[in-house]
């Protein structure tokens, strides 16, 4: 077995090979149009050879996410070649990039790739539901009067976009606050949905946000949401589960399902979820990796 980066001439076996794994994995980016749209620039990934050259690994992480994994794979369930992907890596995350931490989701299922992952030196973060709603009526958003829900425009609402969600995610498991600037063009993003992505506002006041992406998965397209962020000192009060319905009839006004992630440990959104006709369909493992560590 070898280690190589990936370069151009390996980008067709890559993109195939994640199209046959995603199921064994975390699908949040690997879906049909984020593979469409890899750019091996702005991902830094290493592959796994076998001796007649096919591909029977790969490490891949999102330069853009702050150490988000976008798959973390070897065809056979091989402690040896997990660590000779990972050994590979970690000297670019760590002395390059400088990258501190990444983290990842592995199905629950995947018993055997979480042992493997976890014997070496994979951290358990916390449990994570997928949810998913068919495509039926639900009822029409109220917001009190001077309240509205308005398309989030660029760039002048950036700030308060990165603002109203760090604030309400910063005391949630494996929190990470991004920056301005990781909002700034999401709008050029090939899932962005312009009257998915909305603030709202209590006159001139922005309080919370919500967005739906366009997410394909095979041959069925969803309506992915999140986030769902409403500042704390707003909370309890009714503005997520208004602001979920709103979204939630866009996407079923597009012939779409509708789907989320959440904590486990967050069982208030689990609750409002769940009584918005939302159902459990899996769960992932959070694990996470200290890169800065010398081992």
């Amino acid at each position: 077995m070898k280690i190589e980066k990936l370069r151009a001439e390996y980008l067709d076996p890559f993109i195939d090979y994640c199209r046959i794994h995603e199921k064994d994995h975390d699908e949040s980016f690997l879906s049909e149009d984020e593979l469409e749209n890899f750019n091996i620039d702005d991902n830094v990934t290493c592959l796994l050879l076998d001796d007649d050259e096919s591909l029977i690994g790969v490490f891949s992480i999102m330069l853009k996410r702050k150490g988000r994994v976008r798959i973390f794979h070897v065809v056979r369930d091989d402690a040896q070649a997990y660590k000779m992907l990972h050994d590979a890596m970690i000297p670019q995350l760590r002395d390059v990039l400088k990258i501190e931490k990444y983290n990842l989701f592995i199905p629950e299922h995947k018993n055997s790739i979480i042992d493997i992952l976890q014997n070496s030196g994979h951290i358990f973060e916390r449990y994570v539901y997928v949810l998913e709603r068919d495509i039926s009526p639900i009822k029409a958003p109220q917001f009190p009067s001077g309240y509205e829900l308005k398309q989030m425009k660029f760039p002048e609402d950036v700030k308060n976009w990165a603002t109203i969600r760090n604030e309400a995610f910063i005391s949630l498991d494996g929190f990470t606050n991004y920056p301005e600037d990781f909002f700034s063009s999401m709008n050029e993003e090939s899932d962005y949905i312009k009257e998915g992505t909305l603030i709202l506002w209590k006159e001139d006041i922005p309080l919370a946000i919500i967005k739906v992406s366009k997410d394909i998965q095979g041959d069925e397209t969803f309506g992915f949401i999140g986030p769902i962020a409403v500042k704390p000192e707003f909370q309890g009060k009714g503005f997520g589960r208004n602001m979920l319905r709103a979204v939630v009839r866009l996407t079923s006004d597009f012939g779409w399902k509708s789907s989320l992630c959440v904590n486990a440990g967050n069982e208030d959104a689990l609750k409002l979820y769940l009584t918005e006709g939302f159902k459990k369909v899996e769960a992932l493992v959070s694990l996470n990796y200290n890169v800065s560590i010398k081992k």
